[in-house]
């Protein structure tokens, strides 16, 4: 499989990682977390400059994000229809809409890059839920940035030891993300309940 990436990239370039991350957005079985990776390292040995595969694999996700909102908010029934023909894909849109209901445009930014299997059903959702233009792009935005940053920079660190890096990604990725998404959103949860607890009492300061 790396092997695929190294020659797909050292024939095309940030084109393969481009359309990669693009289309990972829109529903299609890419890997493109390991095409950023082995981008990385291609980064790493010289053959490929860093600005240009940030640049490709983060527009591509951003593109690929907008299009399935998109899709979403203006045709929400048809596309819920098609995606639940497959079973495992109806669960992943009935846990993608209970995590939006509960967190609204930080689901977005969360499952950019701590919920990514999930990612494409919470877009679709926001748009279904007429989740504003705006603040869906921030959260997304915000969000692949960090995915983009980290698995780039995975195969940029750890390029010797390339096909270690990428076993144990995909071995330990559900576990660890999903640990670390847990505790994001509780201290925003607990955040917000602070936050609460100060605009009642009548001594503290309104916020705007």
């Amino acid at each position: 499989m790396t092997d695929l990436f190294f020659n797909l990239l050292s024939n095309y370039g940030v084109f393969v990682l481009f359309v990669s991350t693009l289309l990972s957005c829109l529903f299609v079985p890419i890997p493109s977390s390991l095409v950023m990776i082995a981008a990385g390292a291609f980064v790493a040995s010289g053959d490929l400059a860093l600005w240009s595969v940030l640049g490709a694999a983060y527009l591509g996700a951003l593109i690929g994000d907008q299009v399935v909102y998109r899709v979403g908010r203006a045709n929400g029934d048809w596309a819920i229809t098609r995606l639940s023909r497959k079973p495992s894909r109806a669960r992943m849109l009935a846990r993608s809409q209970t995590i939006l209901d509960r967190h609204g445009g930080i689901a977005v930014f969360l499952s950019t890059w701590a919920f990514a299997q999930i990612s494409s059903c919470v877009n679709i959702i926001a748009g279904i839920a007429q989740l504003s233009p705006w603040r869906f792009f921030l959260w997304d935005a915000a969000g692949e940035v960090i995915w983009v940053g980290m698995y780039v920079g995975l195969g940029y660190i750890f390029s010797g030891q390339l096909e270690t890096v990428i076993t144990r990604v995909g071995q330990t990725s559900g576990v660890s993300v999903l640990a670390g998404a847990i505790l994001v959103i509780g201290l925003l949860l607990r955040f917000r309940r602070s936050a609460g607890a100060l605009s009642v009492n009548p001594g503290a300061r309104d916020a705007d």
